[in-house]
């Protein structure tokens, strides 16, 4: 958690206030659905499943948020379709 402020620091420098509150909602939603999802998880799919079935979200979450990055990196949100 600490690294990433500063990760966050160094990298914004125009709207960090909203880098900053995202990233707090984000981390305290984590924090919360997370052992959610285990505690219902874990009797009906067993151990294995439930990780594998938290890494699935995350591997899903990762790719949108990498999807958004790539889109504003090469432009693509400047082109008219």
């Amino acid at each position: 958690y600490g690294p990433l402020l500063d990760l966050l620091a160094s990298w914004f420098d125009k709207h960090r206030g909203l880098a900053f509150g995202l990233f707090t909602a984000g981390a305290s939603t984590g924090g919360t659905v997370t052992p959610i999802i285990i505690k219902n998880a874990l009797p009906k799919l067993g151990f294995a499943w439930t990780l594998r079935v938290l890494g699935f979200i995350y591997l899903c979450l990762v790719l949108v948020a990498n999807l958004v990055r790539l889109r504003q990196r090469t432009g693509l949100a400047d082109r008219p379709s």
